[in-house]
């Protein structure tokens, strides 16, 4: 009988064990940092001999800002990133040379704008105080720490306490009286 012609080829690859897909760990999903090339991290996927991050603009990875392939669990971008938010995510590429899906993609934003001034709150302005000051101020939404400065001269140069504080409040242990200058940054 009559035969027909081959049809076109397809091909199909079996892949019976799919790489795992990477967990990311740093920086955390909806970190804000000032870093402009802030250092990602992932957990290694046993049996992967590499690994590929992408980092984009957008949740649908079309706007990629930086990516690259790697054999570590760990990429920092060589140039600095724009300010903004960033979805990243990881592939794991398993021995058989076959990638896994990406990551669900977790976000980084890079934003320098500089914390607000602390606004000071006691002792008030002036004041004079029988008793060793408890310097006080307002909390700043995005401070993750404060430099309280105290000095004896209004230009601040002539500094007897400078302390980084995570609190907005310090009481010295000891404080000769006199007259003293103090802000907060």
């Amino acid at each position: 009988g009559n035969v027909s012609g081959w049809s076109s080829a397809w091909s199909v690859r079996v892949d019976l064990i799919p790489a795992a897909v990477p967990t990311l760990l740093l920086p955390a999903d909806t970190t804000v940092t000032r870093d402009r090339t802030p250092a990602f991290s992932w957990s290694s996927v046993p049996g992967s001999m590499s690994y590929r991050i992408e980092i984009a603009t957008d949740a649908g990875f079309l706007n990629i800002a930086d990516s690259i392939g790697t054999t570590s669990t760990g990429y920092t971008p060589v140039s600095n990133l724009a300010e903004g938010t960033y979805f990243w995510h990881v592939a794991a590429r398993a021995n058989d040379g076959l990638w896994s899906a990406y990551s669900p993609p977790w976000t980084v934003t890079i934003d320098r704008t500089p914390p607000a001034v602390p606004v000071l709150s006691s002792p008030l302005n002036g004041a004079t105080i029988p008793s060793l000051p408890t310097f006080l101020w307002d909390a700043v939404p995005t401070a993750t720490a404060y430099d309280l400065l105290v000095a004896t001269t209004p230009d601040l140069l002539n500094v007897v306490i400078t302390l980084e504080l995570p609190v907005t409040t310090h009481t010295p242990l000891a404080l000769p009286d006199g007259l003293y200058y103090w802000t907060v940054r």
